[in-house]
């Protein structure tokens, strides 16, 4: 019954973990997509520590994981839904559209004749319109526009002898057809002219969405850097433990070792006292390590989105003694190429150019030509005045040049001094977060060459210092040094050791800052981004 709920947890595990694999990965090698669950169950490990169960995982899994799992980053991820919306209104604004209508009228028009026959003659007219319409605006900002008319009519006359009589109608004229087709053109000059100012609405769009993948960068890039951190602090706490648990051994073997001198009569009991203290120390100090190192256990538990798994987490890699080489170069370029925040600072300049270039349109002058030709046909018959199209005679046509002069219009003028404004404190921004970068690369080269050398300088005291707890043991067993000697050598290895690790571990933590700075942190751990694309470059027409 144990073992099969045991197999039931190690599925419900894989299946959470999805591509968190336990098998290493050397930082660049391509892994295949689509693994399926027999796959996954081949590369979940668990492993056993006392009365816990553990998962044992690399850094590169817990990273991908964290990319597919965090609830932060797939709320981030729906802004390059939101901005893509914006985007498509953008690109579909000009749209033909198309207007019908379907009327039916009746009106009556008079005369007054008061030295007449007739007190009033007027004159009743009923109709039936049916009309449609076609415009369609281009990015140039030429509007074109086609519309067809159809009015089928009759009229009767009215007439009203004297004043109070009662009106005398006649009969109804045969219905009359009248037809009509025009076509216009609207063609703006300096304002609103041109590609480049009427397909603004559609590059800011494009910037939009470009700043909604920039953001989320930005956001994975944190969660990221957080991981590794919580993961190398993991790692170290896991390696300190072990060091913690193997000076309890030798304190427990060193107490052993005087109980039984006690009991030989070659050692006094202040000196076992001593040992038992030790020793008590000793297991105080590893109990605040497996705590810190729950903690941290459920930090990236709670990272991961996996607040359900039953077991804790232990961390398969470990620091490397590293002798890296770095262009500080080519470095600076891509954090210049990659960096989200300046990314964004850069939308933002093109975007504030873009606003410039529509405030500086607004105050353009203002010239409009407006052409018109018309068609008219008519014909008892419904639809029949179509064949008069061709007569020329009936034919009308137009011609409008308007313009707008403003005056004492000082608002334009200082809309684009604002846009200008904003413009150059974009650009100062962006300078002064070109330095900060510049300098904050600078400062994580230099943080790894004094951790590279930290770590050497660490390895060679832990070398000596556990060189010469070997000695005093040895020195102990024969009976020519006390066990509180031993019990100094024993603490200085141990925090020499410790200090050891930190040095490690704090050179992978430099080297992550590293990695995130200059966005290589996905190609180093062959990371797969869940990045939206970006959109496309063309406008609506």
């Amino acid at each position: 019954m144990i073992h099969a709920l045991r197999r039931l947890g190690r599925m419900a595990l894989a299946v959470a973990l999805g591509v968190a694999a336990s098998l290493p990965i050397v930082p660049g090698e391509s892994q295949a997509q689509g693994t399926d669950l027999a796959d996954l169950l081949s590369r979940v490990k668990i492993v056993r520590e006392g009365e816990r169960e553990l998962v044992e995982v690399d850094l590169r899994s817990v990273l991908q994981l964290a990319l597919e799992r965090s609830q932060f980053l797939e709320s981030s991820r729906l802004g390059v839904d939101i901005a893509r919306s914006d985007l498509i209104a953008a690109q579909e604004r000009n749209n033909p559209s198309v207007t019908s209508g379907l009327g039916y009228s009746r009106s009556l028009s008079s005369s007054f004749d008061l030295t007449g026959s007739n007190f009033a003659a007027l004159s009743g007219t009923e109709a039936l319109t049916l009309s449609s319409a076609l415009t369609k605006k281009v990015s140039s900002g030429i509007t074109y526009g086609l519309a067809y008319s159809e009015v089928r009519a009759r009229s009767r006359s009215v007439t009203i002898p004297k004043e109070g009589d009662v009106p005398q109608s006649g009969d109804f004229d045969e219905w009359a057809d009248v037809s009509a087709l025009s076509g216009t053109m609207s063609i703006p000059f300096f304002q609103d002219s041109g590609a480049a100012i009427n397909d603004i609405p559609v590059r800011l769009g494009e910037l939009g969405v470009h700043s909604s993948r920039m953001t989320i960068r930005r956001d994975e890039l944190n969660v990221l850097s957080d991981i590794a951190k919580t993961y190398w602090r993991l790692v170290g706490l896991q390696q300190g433990l072990v060091v913690r648990r193997a000076a309890v051994r030798l304190s427990e073997q060193l107490l052993q070792d005087n109980q039984a001198r006690l009991r030989a009569g070659v050692l006094s009991p202040a000196d076992v006292q001593a040992s038992e203290t030790q020793l008590a120390s000793d297991r105080v100090s590893a109990l605040e390590f497996e705590v810190d190192t729950v903690v941290v256990e459920d930090q990236v538990r709670a990272a991961l989105n996996l607040k359900d798994l039953p077991y804790g987490f232990k961390a398969s890699d470990a620091p490397m003694s590293r002798r890296d080489t770095f262009d500080a170069a080519a470095l600076q370029r891509m954090v210049f190429d990659n960096e989200p925040s300046l990314q964004l600072l850069r939308a933002q300049l093109a975007s504030a150019q873009y606003v410039l270039a529509q405030a500086e349109n607004q105050n353009a002058t203002n010239l409009d030509l407006d052409l018109g030709y018309v068609l008219n046909g008519y014909s008892a018959g419904t639809l029949g005045g179509i064949a008069g199209f061709s007569q020329t005679d009936l034919h009308g046509y137009s011609a409008k040049l308007t313009w707008t002069l403003p005056l004492f219009d000082t608002r334009s003028a200082e809309l684009i001094r604002k846009r200008n404004l904003e413009i150059t404190q974009l650009q100062l921004r962006i300078r002064d977060l070109e330095s900060s970068l510049t300098v904050q690369l600078q400062s994580s080269l230099r943080l790894l060459d004094f951790a590279r050398a930290e770590v050497e300088s660490a390895r060679v005291a832990m070398e000596l210092a556990k060189a010469q707890l070997r000695n005093e043991v040895d020195r102990f067993r024969l009976g020519k040094t006390t066990s509180f000697q031993v019990a100094q050598l024993q603490q200085d290895a141990r925090a020499a050791e410790e200090r050891e690790i930190l040095a490690r571990t704090r050179y992978e933590t430099f080297l992550t800052d590293l990695l995130i700075l200059t966005g290589n942190v996905y190609s180093y751990y062959n990371l797969h981004s869940r990045l939206p694309d970006e959109p496309s470059s063309a406008g609506a027409q």
